[in-house]
């Protein structure tokens, strides 16, 4: 309503549900929005990685790949381990890897168990893991719905997506993608 204001921009990012914005069902200021989906980093997306991976080690090609196997291409995590290859790399007295040519895979996965999986919890720094998890437990009546749905993609199940909150709320938690 006022001129002066026109030249402001604002932007919020996040994920959410509708639900979970939205108070009063009857009234809610959230129906203008717009959902956009977003898919990880394909490898071609990724290449200015490589730059920033080839100061550390020759191999950089290599290991960029292998890590967006492991992250599936989801950008935080995309971006969390190739620090970790940094950061492993300064430990070293020469400041830089030297991974051997067909061993990519076998020291990125190494990596991600010894500086992501084990114990986790404690190593979760940026936060990412615990706040998957404190999606998933936040509502306790949905929890075992969203773990069992869960645990038949990780067993390799086809589930077909039908836009339950259920559903939702597992791509939203960056736990499964939508194929």
């Amino acid at each position: 309503m006022d001129a002066e204001y026109n030249r402001l921009t604002f932007a919020i990012f996040g994920v959410a549900t509708p639900s979970d914005l939205i108070q009063d069902k009857n009234r809610t200021p959230f129906n203008i929005g717009k959902a956009i989906e977003l898919h990880g980093f394909q490898f071609d997306e990724a290449q200015p990685l490589v730059k920033g991976l080839a100061i550390y080690t020759d191999n950089a090609t290599e290991i960029l790949k292998e890590i967006l196997k492991w992250t599936g291409g989801q950008p935080f995590l995309t971006q969390k381990i190739c620090d970790l290859v940094q950061t492993t790399s300064q430990e070293n007295p020469n400041k830089s890897l030297t991974i051997p040519t067909g061993m990519e895979g076998f020291w990125v996965e190494s990596l991600v168990q010894a500086k992501i999986i084990h114990k986790w919890e404690s190593q979760d720094e940026p936060e990412h893991l615990r706040t998957i998890r404190d999606r998933l437990n936040y509502n306790e009546q949905r929890k075992g719905r969203l773990l069992v749905i869960y645990q038949q993609i990780l067993q390799g199940a086809e589930v077909i997506v039908n836009d339950t909150q259920e559903h939702t709320e597992l791509i939203l938690s960056g736990l499964v993608v939508k194929n």
